[in-house]
């Protein structure tokens, strides 16, 4: 009677050992992939929100040009720099000098400096609804553009412009 009270009383099994231990093992390892998957999206959010200040700075740069007219040539390297530079003159790049054909690529650029690396693009068009032509309604006018901000393909920014009445 003796023997087997002190059985009972001698601590864990081999099996309740391996179970305790499995389960710990478990628990710790989504533990540690929990704030792996947060450690990541926060990451993620902070280049996102990056990205939208840069997009953001460079549609209120567009959106300080002149419109320009129809007839205006397609925007030199020099007008580029200047509008695209970090400084407040913009150059004298026009909204119409910078637009392309719908389904083209537009200006594309790096910044220096940028702790990710990717390429923003504009794209300026008289594509309206952004289905790759300008044979809709309203569109293939030099009335509206629109003005795509993108950043490694993927479109941050979307806006219409009107050329002003007078």
């Amino acid at each position: 009677m003796r023997s087997a009270r002190h059985a009972r009383n001698a601590g864990f099994t081999l099996i309740e050992m391996t179970l305790v231990s499995a389960l710990m093992v478990a628990i710790f390892s989504t533990f540690v992939l929990g704030l792996r998957a947060g450690h990541a999206a926060a990451k993620e959010i902070e280049r996102s929100n990056a990205v939208t200040l840069v997009a953001d700075d460079v549609m209120d740069r567009l959106f300080r040009i002149d419109f320009g007219r129809p007839t205006d040539g397609a925007a030199s390297a020099a007008q580029l720099t200047a509008l695209f530079d970090d400084d407040e003159n913009l150059g004298s790049a026009t909204l119409c000098s910078l637009r392309v054909f719908a389904g083209a690529k537009g200006y594309q650029f790096k910044l220096a400096n940028y702790p990710w690396p990717g390429t923003f693009e504009v794209r300026v068009t008289a594509d309206l609804n952004g289905d790759g032509d300008e044979l809709d309604a309203n569109e293939g006018t030099m009335n509206l553009l629109r003005v795509d901000i993108l950043y490694d393909g993927k479109r941050v920014l979307s806006s219409v412009r009107a050329r002003p009445v007078g």
